[in-house]
């Protein structure tokens, strides 16, 4: 008898509200929890009550941007071990290896096809 796998818990920090509100879609028809976040102070307000499996963010936001998000979670033991994903439209080799080196867990650059980020998900909850 298989069992079902439960549903995995997703933040997902993005300023652009159709590409927030398009991929969050797609997530929730492939049983994932989603829980939006519009901003870096969004997101660590939703942290207080939502502990997600993986944490998808864009990079670049008003405000703070994504490398602050990925700097708090790493420093609050609570939250170091979830694993992080930059997915966003800086796509040069040194932002990427710098977005690497801060601690994300992968790195995917717009545009995208939802493949790609499902597939990342699915890696980084098996390793779970």
């Amino acid at each position: 008898m298989k069992h079902k796998q439960k549903e995995a818990k997703i933040l997902l920090v993005e300023d652009e509200k159709n590409i927030r509100e398009n991929i969050s879609m797609l997530l929730a028809m492939h049983n994932f929890i989603v829980q939006e976040a519009s901003s870096v102070e969004d997101a660590i307000s939703c942290l207080s009550n939502f502990l997600p499996d993986i944490i998808i963010c864009d990079m670049v936001m008003p405000g703070a941007h994504g490398h602050v998000l990925l700097e708090t979670i790493k420093k609050t033991p609570s939250l170091s071990s979830i694993p992080f994903v930059f997915l966003t439209a800086k796509s040069e080799p040194n932002d990427i290896s710098s977005g690497l080196n801060s601690g994300a867990a992968d790195y995917i650059t717009k545009p995208f096809k939802f493949d790609q980020l499902h597939n990342c998900i699915k890696r980084l909850l098996a390793k779970g």
